[in-house]
Order: structure tokens, then sequence, then C-alpha cells
């Protein structure tokens, strides 16, 4: 069994673009209209604030492509995260670890290894998380193995 999760997304990368293009270019216009009409300071805070909005869609795009993907096997698991562009894998063998969920409501779930800990689930909702947790823990119950 294969489970991916991902962040629920409401623009498209090439959406995402055409919004930056759309506010980029619009402060840019107004400006330069005002640097026509002789108000000069206007244009370099219209490019400041270019810069600010670029730099905060670029650090959100590094992280609109964050994972979690399980494999469930039956003796082992498969982990596999991203984040920020950084994808890491774990392979955990079933025995050898333990699958807790804190206590908040919006808490991640964790895998527990003697040397380690995973947290994963983190874009879920509290119920869907329930749902995957027991869903993972009958997975792990020897009885169904």
């Amino acid at each position: 069994m294969r489970i991916k999760l991902k962040k629920n997304c409401s623009l498209a990368p090439h959406q995402m673009m055409i919004a930056i293009g759309i506010i980029v270019s619009t402060s840019f216009i107004i400006g330069a209209i005002f640097l026509l009409m002789g108000a000069y300071l206007v244009l370099p805070f219209a490019l400041l604030e270019i810069g600010i909005v670029v730099t905060a869609f670029v650090i959100h795009a590094r992280s609109i492509c964050d994972f979690d993907e399980l494999e469930l096997h039956d003796q082992h698991w498969i982990v596999r995260q991203e984040r920020s562009g950084v994808l890491s894998e774990y392979r955990l063998n079933k025995g050898y670890f333990a699958l807790d969920k804190k206590a908040l409501p919006n808490a991640t779930l964790t895998v527990h290894t003697r040397t380690q800990t995973i947290e994963f689930a983190e874009w879920l909702t509290a119920k869907d998380r329930e749902v995957l947790f027991d869903q993972l823990r009958r997975n792990l119950d020897p009885r169904n193995s």
C-alpha cells in the first residue's frame, strides 16, 4: 500500500507565476507613472515592494512541493519526505519502531525508532489524521500480517 500526503495548494505553479507577474507589473507601472509626473521617490519604493513580494513568493515556492509518502510492505515501511527541496528516505522494519500521535488536535503523527523520530501528516486535518493513524495501526498489527 502507498499513501502520499501533499499540501493543498490553491494555485498551480503557472497560475502562481501569472499572479506574481500581475502584482509586479502593476506596482512597476504605478511607480513609473508617478516618476513621469515628477514624484521621483515612488518608483524606488515600488521596486523595493517588488523585491519583497518576489522574495516572499520564492520562499513560498520552495515549500509548495513538500510531501510525505508512506509505502507499507509486509515486513517494513518506507517513509519518504521532501522539505524545501531536500528528499529524505527512511526504511523501517516492522517490530523495531512505534507509531504515536500527539495529544494536540493539530499535532503530527510520529514514528519512533531507537535512533530517530520521524514526524509526518502535518497537512491533514485532525479527523483525517485520526483515520490515517487507525489505518497505520491496523497495518502494524501482527494479526493482520
